[in-house]
This record gives structure tokens, sequence and C-alpha cells, in this order.
């Protein structure tokens, strides 16, 4: 079967049957697709029934491009939900939908995966607001949408220990509803259990560790885990699963950053103002000094700093001193890749793509 819907000059989605369909697309696209090919096709890889599904060419492709919207990721799950019911049950058991983001450049693992919990539940409300609305900080909380209940799997470049989560890719999230899964097994617990050691024997030899806790336990062994626990895994067993629900989102009115921050992280920094930014940026500094910024950035000296700063604003710097003179008079964010004190700041960034995912 085959099926291709564009939005301009990019494919929103396709069936993978049609991997020409995909010459059509961007070319951050086809490195995806090529780089998370990769992966499971890896000797090893424990996602069986995603590696038959990627045998029997059943899967669906999504592509979002920066700024990720809401409304096409609900297009594109419209369109696999309609596919899949017309699928025979043993394809639609194995046909995923997997959603590669465009790459934006550096961001914290944790940042992403805000990036990527704020995206999904901005969708929720804006296109199924007939479904009950549920406290993700339930126990028995799990992700539904259009009457289904999904399994989401996110994997991001991101996770160095942990490589089955690991696409080669930005942000990959992995969907598929609880349904076709159901219909699959036949609801026989049983077989799915069977299934589940299958997988997690050789996610063990895959990963080099045992399985992450976040998973919960094999089915029928004992009391099961809240699906919740398994979007957003962590990168060790050390680790716990990351909870984005448990955390406040912030976006500021302005952001200042210290002009000594981006020094030393300058292309990056470009990288980042070129970016479709929902605030603007002060730079405390000189303009001749950084020549190329002038037209995205506004330059102030630091006799202005204290007229800029208001109850919304960031300020931005990664030294902890000069954020302490400006303590108790805006919102204070320590930029440093390995280090983070709840006395320093009241946020904490590695790279500046994690100012568009603010969260305390």
């Amino acid at each position: 079967m085959f099926f291709i819907e564009k939005k301009g000059d990019i494919v929103v989605i396709f069936k993978q049957s049609d991997l020409e369909g995909i010459k059509e697309a961007s070319p951050w696209c086809i490195e995806a697709v090529k780089d998370s090919e990769t992966v499971v096709t890896a000797k090893g890889f424990p996602c069986t029934f995603g590696t038959q599904g990627h045998r029997r060419k059943v899967h669906y492709l999504s592509f979002l491009s920066y700024p990720y919207s809401p409304k096409e990721l609900f297009d594109d799950i419209k369109v696999y939900l309609e596919q899949i019911n017309l699928m025979d049950g043993r394809e639609s058991g194995l046909s995923g939908l997997l959603v590669f983001f465009e790459p934006l450049g550096d961001m914290s693992i944790h940042s992403k995966q805000v990036l990527v919990w704020n995206l999904l539940t901005n969708m929720k409300e804006l296109y199924d607001k007939e479904d009950r609305f549920e406290d993700p900080k339930s126990e028995d909380y799990s992700f539904n949408f259009l009457e289904e209940m999904w399994f989401i799997n996110f994997s991001s470049n991101s996770y160095s220990n942990r490589h089955s989560r690991n696409l080669n890719s930005f942000i990959t999230l992995a969907l598929q509803t609880f349904s076709k899964s159901d219909q699959f097994f036949k609801s026989n617990n049983k077989v799915k259990a069977k299934a589940q050691q299958t997988v997690r024997t050789l996610a063990e030899k895959f990963d080099g560790c045992p399985v992450h806790s976040g998973l919960g336990p094999i089915i029928g062994d004992e009391e099961p885990s809240p699906i919740k626990y398994s979007y957003f895994i962590g990168d060790t067993n050390e680790e716990s699963s990351f909870e984005p629900w448990n955390y406040k989102n912030f976006v500021p009115n302005r952001v200042v950053i210290d002009g000594a921050t981006i020094k030393n992280s300058l292309k990056e920094f470009e990288q980042f103002i070129n970016l479709e930014l929902n605030f603007p940026i002060s730079v405390i500094g000189s303009s001749e000094e950084h020549p190329t910024l002038k037209s995205h950035v506004e330059f102030i000296n630091i006799d202005q700093v204290k007229d800029y700063l208001k109850e919304d604003t960031l300020l931005v710097s990664c030294n902890a001193d000069f954020l302490e003179e400006f303590r108790g008079l805006t919102n204070l964010c320590f930029k440093k890749k390995d280090f983070y004190s709840d006395k320093v700041s009241d946020f904490h960034i590695a790279y500046f793509n994690d100012l568009l995912a603010l969260y305390c």
C-alpha cells in the first residue's frame, strides 16, 4: 500500500514501504531515516517487534520541522490511525509511528524531553478536548489521545549509555496504540510476558546493563508499574525515569545574556539565534565585538542591565558571581555543562538551545 502526504516541500508522513518518497523531503529527513536504520537493523537490536515491522515495511514515518507544531503531529497521528485500521491485525500490531524531529544542535536530554512532553500535552489540549483529562502525576496515568492509550518510546542521540534508546537522531518518538498491540497478542498475557522477556534479554546484551526499572516488571510477575515511567527512562540505571509533568515551564519575556558567556560558544549561539524564538535577546557588551550578531540581538551596556530585569526576564551567565549581583531582581540562569547548584541560580542550562524548554 502506498500513502504519502506533502506540505510544501517536505514529506510530512509516508509509509515505510515507499522509501523512494523520502527523496522529496529535506536533507535532515533523509539523514534521520538512514541513521535510524543503522541502529534498528544492527545485530541484537532488542525491539524485535519494531525490527519485524521494519522488515515488513509497515511503519509510518513522520517529520516535524522546527518550530514543532502540535497541529502537524495531530494530523499525522490521525493519518496513522486511519491507515492501521485498514491493516490486517498481524500487520497493525507491528506498525509504529516514528516521529523524527528536525535537529537543532546541542541540547540537554531533559530539555528535549520537556520539549516533547509540552508538544504532546499541547496537542491533547487543542485537539482532544472531549477526552477525559487525567493528571499525569497520578500513579495510574497513561497518555491517552483520540480514544487510544499510547505506548511512547523517546529516543535521542543524547543517550550515551542506553544504546537501544539512541537511534542516532536528535529526537525520535516511537508511538503505538495499546489496542493494536493487544489485538496482535490476542489479549493473551502469557504470550505478552514471553515476548517481554525476549526483548529484555536482548536489551541487556545490547545496552550492556540491566533494563531500566521504569519499564516495570514482566507481566504477571508482580504488581505492574505505571506505564508513564517508561516514556523517558534514565540513561543509566542509577537515573530515575524523568518526569517532566512534575516541573513548571517557564517562557521568559526577554533573555539578557552576559556577553562573556557567548565568547567561548559563539558558533553555538549563532545557531541558536537563527531559530524562531518566542522572546527577544539582549546581550551585555559591544556590538563591535560581535558584528555578526547585530541583526539578531540587541546590545546593551552594563549600566542598562537593571532597567531590563523584570519579573519575567531571564538573566543568563556562566559566571556565578555575576549572577549573584542581580539576585532578587529577576530569574537567574547559570550556563555550564557539568555543574549545577540551586544556590547559584533558578535555572541551569548546558546549551543555549536549553532555553527553548526551561523548567523548574
